[in-house]
């Protein structure tokens, strides 16, 4: 039975719902499109459980849920995280509170683009990279000890889950922690990144801001043309992180 625990209710949801549990034929590798052409296909009774199953819960109805069933697969948004000091993007209604995250064409094809992202992500990873699990990582560690839960997969991009202790977790949308060269695929830990960051560029590493949802902050509208981007130490490619 799928446990839902975030507070973004949005298609992102729906769309990792509809890989992982929907339609048993859906696989990671199909196209979005395909993917929805066969969950429309679905029929009315396992709508009717979705739906039910999508319903808030209090938390009395949520302890009913966990009591009831053996075998939890649970899904966790950006909602589960924010105790942590993570901000999320949308409100309780799934609108969105601030700008939308870079998207991969743009980081990918402008210089300032990148510039703006890592700028933000020196000055952010100070609180994100030490950002503590909260509560509720921790019952979910606790449920997993009790035989519970099946899996846990997360759109979350912290690695909480895994420091709070849980081992069955799917990271849906990769992982901030990681940096991967685009080019040869490289990989190296963030905090590689971040010490190159701060060398090449003294004068951010001093800035401090509020904390912003994907590891970044929220610096304001400043000039990032002087900011100096890392690039692959192997083949000099461009780095991004492994999300």
């Amino acid at each position: 039975m799928l446990l839902v625990l975030g507070r973004e209710w949005s298609k992102e949801f729906w769309w990792g719902l509809q890989i992982f549990l929907t339609v048993p034929s859906i696989t990671v590798s199909d196209s979005r499109a395909n993917a929805e052409c066969r969950v429309a296909q679905m029929n009315l009774a396992t709508r009717a459980v979705f739906c039910r199953i999508l319903k808030p819960m209090t938390w009395n109805s949520l302890s009913d849920f966990v009591s009831q069933h053996r075998r939890i697969f649970v899904l966790t948004g950006a909602g589960c995280s924010t105790d942590s000091g993570i901000p999320d993007y949308r409100d309780l209604n799934g609108n969105w509170k601030r700008a939308q995250p870079v998207m991969y064409q743009a980081f990918m094809n402008d210089l300032a683009t990148r510039q703006r992202y890592w700028a933000r992500s020196l000055v952010g990873w100070k609180r994100f990279g030490h950002a503590p699990p909260n509560n509720a990582h921790l019952a979910l560690v606790q449920l997993e000890s009790s035989g519970r839960i099946e899996l846990l997969v997360t759109q979350n991009v912290d690695r909480l889950h895994q420091a709070a202790g849980t081992r069955r977790v799917l990271d849906l949308h990769g992982r901030m922690d990681v940096v991967r060269c685009t080019s040869c695929g490289h990989k190296e830990s963030r905090s590689v990144t971040q010490r190159t960051l701060r060398q090449s560029n003294p004068r951010w590493d001093n800035l401090d801001a509020a904390a912003a949802p994907d590891g970044d902050a929220d610096v304001g509208h400043t000039d990032f043309s002087d900011f100096v981007v890392p690039s692959c130490r192997h083949c000099h490619g461009i780095l991004k992180p492994d999300v």
